[in-house]
Order: structure tokens, then C-alpha cells, then sequence
């Protein structure tokens, strides 16, 4: 096997759905790939886009390798930790201040961007796996649901049953949120109500 046959072998195995910025990162070529495509263990569903066969796109996955810097927040986060069933028909997104996506790119991904300085940017961050096993950046389930309950755009509905599936979740870390609403939120009501819901 060459060396450009286990780069590619290296991708397909931490990536179902990829860019070909991501493929670059693992020294894999345009060659490489429509090779892939030919032999049918690659589809390219769209432009600089490409998926192993067998997979469905994993848009999530696209979008957070697409955009370096961006992280999934609100209700996109919600959906994805299962503390809302509520599918937002755009993907909501926080960049860092200062951050310029090409003019269009939003749009066409359907982001909802916003933009956050210093803590309130990189406070939280992690790194989860989609259902297809592919990586992409997420605020932590407690940042995410203090993001959204001091939204004035997320519904009531949304935030209660948010905070009543958090308090069921085993992997809970309310000492977390409760460090994190100090810092981002010293007036929400959040810490609050989930005690109320404990008793």
C-alpha cells in the first residue's frame, strides 16, 4: 500500500463526512480522492465535500471542519445532548469576535451565527462525536444549556424541558454549571430552578 493509500486510510477512519481542507491535513490529494471516488469507497455529495460510501453527509461534522473556529451552541447543542427535541431549521453557532466567513457561506450552511469575546467565547468548548463517530465543537452540556435558558430567543417550553432532561442525566456536572453561570451569568436563574427541580 503507498503512503498516500494509508493517509487516506488514516482519514476514512477518523472521518465518515470530510472537507478537502481535511483531507490536505492528512496529506491526502485531489488525486487520492477522485481516485477514492472511482473505486467507489469515496462520493463527493457536493464541491469540496466528500463522504465514505455506506454513510449519509454528516452536516455537523462538515460545518465544523468547514469553519476552524466555530462551536455548536443553544439550541443546536440542546438537540445534540438530547435536552430538546425542538430541530432548529438553522444550525445555531457562536464565533469569536472579529471572526469573517466568506461573504455567503453562512447562509448556504444555514448558520445562525453569533459572535462572543474573551470567556464568553471559549468558556466550555469541547470536542464530541457525532452519531457517525466524527468530531466537532461543542459547547459542554452545561454551558449549552445555560446559553440557552439566558437567551431571550429560545422559547420558555424549550428551556424548561431542557433543564428538567438535564437534572435526569447521569453525567451531570453541577458544580460545572454552577462555576460557569458565576462567570457568564452571575444574575441567572437557572441554578435555581434545577434545585427546585431536584426536590
Amino acid at each position: 500500500m503507498s503512503q498516500i493509500n494509508v493517509n487516506l486510510a488514516n482519514l476514512m477512519d477518523d472521518y465518515t463526512s470530510f472537507t478537502f481542507g481535511t483531507a490536505k491535513q492528512y496529506n491526502v490529494s485531489s488525486y487520492q480522492l477522485e481516485k477514492g471516488i472511482f473505486q467507489g469507497i469515496l462520493t463527493k455529495p457536493s464541491a469540496g465535500t466528500y463522504v465514505v460510501a455506506g454513510y449519509l453527509e454528516d452536516e455537523m461534522s462538515i460545518i465544523s471542519q468547514r469553519f476552524s473556529r466555530v462551536v455548536f451552541s443553544q439550541e443546536s447543542a440542546l438537540v445534540f445532548y438530547d435536552l430538546s427535541d425542538e430541530m432548529p431549521w438553522r444550525y445555531t453557532m457562536t464565533f469569536p469576535k472579529g471572526y469573517h466567513a466568506a461573504p455567503g457561506t453562512l447562509e448556504d450552511s444555514y448558520i445562525q451565527a453569533q459572535y462572543r469575546t474573551g470567556r464568553y467565547y471559549s468558556a466550555g468548548i469541547t470536542t464530541q462525536l457525532t452519531p457517525d463517530k466524527n468530531k466537532i465543537s461543542i459547547y459542554s452540556v452545561e454551558r449549552s444549556l445555560l446559553d440557552a435558558w439566558n437567551s431571550p430567543d429560545t422559547q420558555p417550553y424549550i428551556k424548561n424541558d431542557a433543564a428538567k432532561r438535564y437534572m435526569e442525566r447521569r453525567d451531570r456536572d453541577y458544580q460545572e454549571l454552577l462555576t460557569l453561570e458565576r462567570e457568564l451569568y452571575p444574575k441567572s436563574t437557572l441554578s435555581k430552578v434545577l434545585e427546585v427541580i431536584a426536590q
